[in-house]
């Protein structure tokens, strides 16, 4: 099976990613080149990516912001260590992984049944409920709903029927209770029926956002942009 997103490499050394860089070549599978987790997360963040292979010695040399990075991406995807010698890659594969796995392709083919790519969230989600008045561009009639969770990127609104909206679609989304409104779009559809499951849709404000806005969404995440990131550490 064919991965259909890319692998994240991510090394320190320019040598050590070229030779990475070979060997997924040679079999084929596709990948994103980074000389820090820093600028991985920031791929990750607008890309898709379907795991990441490190050499050891960064995955040790990490320190600060960059060893919370690696815990996250590693909390995040399959996350494959190697060890380069000359242009030889020996996978690392860590317990309860399969010891026969000594191909890299093949470690993120396996990953790849369970996993589906994604990119990573910019922004912790908040639940919070708050009223929502909904309007499309150069449609008139609002629609009355209520937020599930809020961002510093978007939010989830709860609809019965979201059949009337579309992926990609421009909205506006007024807050009475903050006297805010905030430009966004359409980026998920969750449809209505679904047992366990909320119908609604979810949004992503359209950036940089007003700062009356800014400062109406600060009163209720309670939390700087800055230090609200979504990042999973164990």
């Amino acid at each position: 099976m064919r991965l259909t997103s890319p692998i994240l490499i991510i090394s320190y050394d320019a040598d050590i990613r070229a030779t990475m860089s070979g060997i997924l070549d040679a079999e084929d599978v596709p990948y994103t080149v980074s000389d820090s987790f820093r600028e991985a997360e920031n791929l990750a963040l607008s890309n898709p990516f379907s795991g990441v292979l490190a050499d050891i010695p960064t995955v040790i040399k990490a320190r600060g912001e960059e060893k919370l990075i690696a815990s996250s991406l590693q909390n995040v995807y399959p996350f494959l260590r190697a060890k380069v010698s000359g242009d030889l890659i020996l996978p690392i594969i860590m317990p309860g992984g399969c010891e026969g796995e000594q191909s890299i392709a093949r470690f993120f083919e396996n990953a790849g049944r369970t996993f589906v790519p994604r990119r990573i969230r910019t922004y912790k989600r908040h639940k919070y409920h708050l009223p929502v008045l909904i309007r499309q561009e150069e449609v008139c009639d609002e629609l009355q709903s209520f937020t599930m969770d809020v961002s510093w990127s978007g939010a989830f609104i709860v609809m019965n029927d979201p059949g009337a909206m579309n992926v990609g679609h421009a909205i506006i989304v007024q807050f009475p209770s903050l006297n805010i409104a905030i430009d966004a779009s359409v980026i998920r559809i969750q449809a209505w029926g679904h047992s366990g499951v909320v119908p609604g849709i979810g949004l992503a404000w359209h950036l940089p956002i007003e700062p009356a806005a800014e400062k109406g969404l600060h009163a209720v995440l309670k939390m700087k942009k800055e230090r609200d990131r979504d990042r999973l550490l164990a």
